[in-house]
């Protein structure tokens, strides 16, 4: 996985809990987004679940009385980083130290039904074949939020578009503001969230044409109901330093017989249109060759493939 040598302390959970997380069936890792008001709240409602543990990520920075919380909420662990990080590399780590097979990514400004954690969606998650799991998102008015991903191309411009569906089963290219049930062994060999993205947006973008040229699938499920208790927080979508390896490592790869291959001939198009140079854009192209020639048993479609074969939402 991508999560790096990244330092970190876990605070927390009593002995019995401690033994309890390597048994439990699910981890709802909380990444933090707001203050005290709404993650007290959160932990209330769900420090009690029995065939759950709860990790939260925070930090670096102040953290409002850790060990109070920690004592407050004996159930629940707490994930310390100590330096910034992007939200997929807390993912990563929070996936690395969860023992669960499956690990529901939730923000700290959402609510959770504790009837969805149910034994019905245990038993789902058990025959699950997919590697997410997207729930079903709903605004702090209630409404239903677009929130599939469906690709799509606009002339020979790539486009990747909101809906809204309830159609259980539809495809999404990623899940929006990364919530999911992810499965944890499927997470971990595709490499998690790449670090090196820092605009969560085209971390996401990698993170989904990747599942989905390697193989993997991330399916809605409408059973799973989260609601934001505030707004929903915008996000850029202009192409910056993300896109390039983005491009590279996915649209600019093409499948042949032997396995996939980022083509020479797509270099002197990137060289030019790079706003790094020529020499630093070789070295960014030459990279990313190797990276896919290391993986290249593992794409099983190229992404024009993808785009064009992908059934729209009903």
């Amino acid at each position: 996985m991508h999560a790096g040598r990244v330092p970190y302390t876990v605070v927390g959970g009593t002995r019995k809990d401690r033994i309890r997380k390597y048994s439990a069936r699910l981890t709802v890792l909380i990444l933090s987004r707001l203050g005290r008001l709404y993650k007290e709240d959160f932990l209330e409602e769900l420090g009690g679940l029995e065939h759950a543990d709860v990790l939260c990520v925070e930090g670096p920075g102040r953290t409002y009385d850790l060990e109070g919380r920690a004592r407050k909420f004996p159930a629940v662990r707490f994930l310390l980083l100590e330096e910034d990080v992007t939200v997929g590399t807390k993912i990563n780590l929070g996936l690395e130290e969860s023992s669960s097979p499956h690990v529901f990514v939730v923000w700290s400004d959402m609510r959770i039904p504790r009837s969805t954690i149910g034994v019905e969606l245990m038993e789902r998650l058990g025959s699950a074949e997919e590697l997410c799991r997207v729930p079903l998102l709903k605004s702090s008015r209630g409404d239903i939020i677009p929130s599939l991903q469906v690709p799509g191309y606009l002339g020979k411009e790539l486009r990747v578009v909101p809906w809204k569906t309830v159609k259980e089963a539809a495809r999404s290219l990623f899940p929006f503001d990364y919530c999911g049930i992810y499965d944890r062994e499927r997470f971990m060999l595709l490499g998690g969230y790449d670090a090196d993205i820092a605009s969560p947006y085209w971390q996401k973008m990698d993170f989904g044409f990747r599942s989905s040229l390697w193989g993997e699938k991330i399916i809605f499920d409408p059973s799973i109901a989260l609601s934001y208790l505030v707004e929903i927080p915008s996000e850029n979508t202009t192409p910056d330093a993300g896109y390039k390896p983005f491009y590279l490592k996915n649209l600019a790869v093409k499948q042949r017989r032997g396995g996939a291959v980022l083509p020479r001939r797509r270099l002197p198009a990137y060289m030019i249109r790079s706003d790094t140079g020529p020499l630093y854009a070789w070295k960014e192209f030459r990279s990313a060759r190797r990276w896919v020639r290391r993986h290249r048993g593992r794409y099983v479609m190229d992404a024009r493939a993808l785009v064009v074969n992908w059934k729209q939402p009903g």
